[in-house]
């Protein structure tokens, strides 16, 4: 069966569970490159860790002037990151001629991890929503429901 943590996300949350506490046998679905905590943590418990890398992170080949010309017309009025390396693809995307703007457009992130992130590239207001997709959408209309 599926064990999953309610309310987060994450290795952390995953890890705080007593089903996974003592698991014997794990395999853990991730990205190339993924992140080691939750294997080391579990190898150090005892179990045994296999890793299925089922996909890859990479920058996407984007034109970046289908981003900035909106945002010169100030038809951007929210982004979403859903991960470390999305904000920072998008970062590089956008380059020189986007960072300000990107900067100055309300981030939303369902994670503290990637508003950390945020932090770093000088992202002026950073909203850490609820986990997946729905927690985003609740965390962007409860913004622009309460700036109106």
């Amino acid at each position: 069966g599926v064990i999953a943590p309610q309310g987060r996300y994450g290795s952390e949350a995953r890890l705080e569970l007593a089903e996974v506490a003592g698991a014997r046998r794990v395999v853990i679905f991730r990205g190339e490159g993924g992140r080691e905590l939750l294997g080391e943590t579990l190898s150090s418990r005892g179990a045994r860790v296999e890793y299925a890398e089922c996909y890859r992170r990479c920058r996407p080949d984007l034109d970046p002037a289908r981003l900035l010309a909106p945002w010169a017309r100030n038809e951007i009025d929210a982004v979403t990151a859903t991960s470390s390396e999305g904000l920072r693809n998008l970062f590089e995307i956008v380059g020189n001629a986007g960072r300000e703007p990107l900067q100055r457009t309300p981030l939303f992130v369902p994670h503290p991890r990637i508003a950390e992130s945020a932090r770093g590239y000088q992202v002026e207001t950073v909203v850490v929503t609820g986990p997946g997709d729905n927690g985003l959408l609740a965390g962007l209309t409860a913004y622009f429901s309460a700036a109106r």
